[in-house]
């Protein structure tokens, strides 16, 4: 499969013999098995052109001499109104490409495009907010990236929405329902990803994670020990609600308890 990538446009100059101010030269960043096809469209004029190519800060290369004579590119082997040359590459290099006018002088736009058989880029669209969902997909939806670039892969989310909140309970206020996250606002909700406890206490009990709704799940806390959790499946909050937790038994001392996650419009 060939993949044409957007072209770079080398610009557009009078080449007047080999007057240095006529040139073209470009640098294209390439990937392996590349291949860099420059066109070159004359404007009138007559001139003797060669092209050049050095990859890599290499020794520049001929790639084979054009004649533009009124608007027509001439050479050993075809006249037509364009001229198309192909350079490929092999590894991930840079390409470096110029032109000038061996003899004469014409106006010439060149440009340069890169197709390859090696798979394309992923691209995802940057963001650090979540996508408005729209009213139809069409089946297809466009990947997700942080700002930094980094694909987004659900159960995580971006940077940006990771939410996480931390309470105490003891002997006195077990029983208490603690906002540890407050509620997002309308048209959000919380995914709980992971719970943290610790038990300093003399008795064993039970974290209840809670939203709006009432208890969601509950975590052991053993009798001074603790309970790290990771959750393999999201636990999906009500909308606009607080994460919130107590314990179900009088702990005897203090009990510590985290929880971590994300915020989403899903």
């Amino acid at each position: 499969m060939s993949i044409l990538r957007r072209p770079t446009f080398l610009g557009t100059s009078r080449l007047v013999g080999t007057s240095v101010s006529g040139d073209h030269q470009t640098d294209i960043r390439c990937r392996d098995f590349d291949t860099v096809m420059i066109q070159i469209v004359p404007d009138g004029g007559t001139a003797s052109i060669l092209w050049e190519a050095s990859i890599d800060g290499s020794l520049f290369v001929p790639l084979s001499g054009v004649r533009i004579v009124d608007s027509y590119v001439t050479d050993r082997h075809s006249t037509s109104s364009t001229k198309k040359y192909s350079v490929p590459v092999r590894g991930y290099q840079t390409l470096r490409l110029r032109s000038y006018a061996t003899t004469g002088e014409a106006d010439v736009t060149a440009l340069a495009s890169i197709s390859g058989s090696s798979p394309s880029p992923i691209e995802a669209e940057l963001r650090s907010d979540d996508r408005a969902v729209p009213a139809s997909l069409d089946g297809f939806a466009p990947l997700v990236g942080s700002s930094l670039g980094k694909a987004v892969v659900l159960p995580y989310s971006l940077p940006a929405k990771l939410v996480d909140g931390a309470g105490t309970f003891n002997t006195g206020n077990y029983t208490s329902v603690q906002d540890l996250i407050a509620a997002p606002g309308a048209g959000h909700r919380f995914y709980v990803t992971a719970v943290l406890v610790s038990n300093e206490g003399s008795n064993k009990s039970s974290v209840q994670v809670q939203d709006s709704g009432g208890v969601r799940a509950y975590v052991s806390a053993p009798a001074g020990g603790g309970s790290a959790v990771s959750l393999p499946v999201p636990l999906r909050l009500a909308d606009n609600s607080a994460a919130k937790a107590n314990l179900s038994a009088d702990p005897g001392g203090t009990v510590y308890v985290t929880l971590v996650g994300y915020q989403s419009e899903e």
